[in-house]
């Protein structure tokens, strides 16, 4: 995965603000900011995984905008809340740090991996039956 550098992003709320992304396990979470490289794509989104889009019983995370899909009309990550949850707390009022971008694509490598590496068991599993 080639490296995102944090110096090219930019914060930008339209049209992402309040867009809802729908989880495996049910939940929905809220997009508030996304940073932006310079193509005005996004490449990582700030969400807050509490009640109703805020961060009351949840958390605030800087989750990556490749894990999201647009499904028709709606937008779905194929991950859990308690996995978004395992991103890197961030408020949106802090800087853009080389760290903060580079914890977040190693989370989301490890994500992925493991993701993969379920799947090939699920996989497994049913050639053996």
């Amino acid at each position: 995965m080639n490296r995102i550098d944090a110096g090219r992003l930019r914060r930008k709320t339209k049209p992402w603000k309040g867009m809802k992304i729908n989880l495996t396990d049910g939940n929905t979470i809220e997009v508030d900011t996304a940073l932006v490289g310079e193509d005005d794509e996004p490449r990582f989104f700030y969400v807050k995984t509490g009640w109703f889009g805020t961060e009351i019983a949840g958390k605030e995370v800087l989750m990556p905008a490749s894990i999201v899909n647009e499904v028709g009309e709606e937008y779905r990550a194929e991950v859990d809340k308690e996995t978004i949850e395992r991103f890197p707390e961030w408020d949106d009022a802090e800087p853009i740090t080389q760290a903060l971008i580079d914890e977040v694509t190693e989370h989301e490598e490890e994500i992925m991996h493991n993701e993969k590496n379920i799947e090939n068991e699920k996989n497994e599993n049913k050639e053996e039956d």
